[in-house]
């Protein structure tokens, strides 16, 4: 038997239109209530339906499509991809300069082993300047 709002049975009456009436809406109400969004105050819930034309997000809290989500991450990957490459290069800068004071710093170490040497020899002569 169908219940009305109240709770309280529907009496059939004699009629088997109203019982079929009954059922068809209930039908109905099942079918919208399992299929359709749930609005909240603050969300909907799709119920794992697809959600189509969705437009550009205006605000933080704004849905996206995901021609949206997908050119943004191109976007960054794009970004990382450059500055991955200015990394690397700063890096290949860096090790050109360590190198270039490496071949420095033998060179003063060459000299400085030459004058360590000539006073040394001059002492030993007991040479004065």
């Amino acid at each position: 038997m169908p219940i009305n709002k109240f709770g309280t049975l529907l009496k059939d009456g004699g009629g088997s239109n109203t019982n079929q009436h009954y059922r068809y809406n209930a039908l109905v109400r099942n079918y919208v209530r399992d299929n359709a969004l749930c609005v909240t105050s603050t969300d909907y819930d799709a119920r794992s339906c697809k959600i189509k034309h969705v437009a550009e997000p205006l605000d933080d809290d704004d849905a996206v499509n995901k021609q949206y989500v997908q050119q943004n991450l191109q976007i960054l990957k794009n970004e990382i991809v450059e500055l991955n490459n200015n990394v690397q290069q700063k890096v290949q800068n860096l090790k050109d300069q360590l190198n270039e004071l490496n071949k420095k710093i033998e060179i003063l170490q060459s000299c400085l082993q030459v004058v360590v040497n000539t006073l040394r020899n001059k002492f030993i002569r007991g040479e004065q300047n």
